[in-house]
């Protein structure tokens, strides 16, 4: 009497279907990994341009605050007298409406600041322009302050990697008490010091990163 064995085989639509599943989740994972490294690459990138923005905006204040320095530094070392900020004024070192050399100073043109009237009383006779002067960028009646070398100074940076000059200006603003506590007046000029703002535009290592700094500097010397 002849025995027969049956194997039984397992359906092969079923191991079709796992392998589809794998498939798929494997594709999905790949597609997750590929978002997560896309995504990480483009933090990076992002990082590091605010890092060189953020340097280049350093390297223009320091550039920026080397001009002012040198700026106040000529204001406490130059000769200059009391008729270098009158309206009559003529030579080296007068300051104008011109802006000749970044000295600066704004009169009233119907009663100017002249020889004959107290230190005092300058503000009486001052006049400043509607458009600050440092915001001067060639408008009608209005030179280009910062790129005019006439109207203003240029400074060579220490900085290695910066190839642009900083440039600056100063405003005679009138007179102001010498000592703390001691009132400028009227008949007594050794009371009275002129005061100034100084105002100094600086880029970083590209063009496109400016810094403008201010100062008042009161002249005691």
């Amino acid at each position: 009497m002849k025995t027969f064995s049956v194997k039984h085989r397992p359906p092969r639509t079923l191991a079709k279907s796992q392998s589809g599943v794998v498939l798929v989740v494997c594709l999905v994972l790949l597609l997750v990994v590929t978002a997560l490294g896309l995504s990480s690459m483009d933090s990076t990138s992002l990082e590091m341009k605010m890092a060189a923005g953020f340097r280049d905006r350093s390297v223009a204040f320091e550039v920026t605050e080397e001009a002012l320095s040198v700026a106040e530094a000529w204001l406490s070392e130059s000769n200059i007298n009391d008729t270098d900020y009158l309206s009559t004024c003529s030579g080296t070192n007068c300051f104008s409406e011109d802006c000749v050399d970044g000295l600066c100073v704004f009169y009233d043109a119907a009663d100017p600041f002249l020889s004959s009237q107290e230190l005092v009383d300058c503000g009486t006779h001052m006049e400043l322009p509607d458009t600050p002067v440092w915001q001067w960028a060639g408008a009608t009646g209005e030179p280009n302050l910062w790129l005019d070398s006439a109207k203003s100074v240029a400074v060579d940076p220490t900085h290695p990697d910066v190839a642009t000059d900083a440039r600056y200006i100063i405003e005679f603003m009138c007179y102001t008490d010498r000592v703390s506590g001691t009132a400028c007046v009227a008949g007594n000029p050794a009371s009275c010091a002129p005061q100034f703002r100084v105002t100094a535009v600086g880029r970083g290592l590209t063009d496109s990163s400016v810094v403008m700094l201010q100062s008042m500097f009161k002249k005691v010397n």
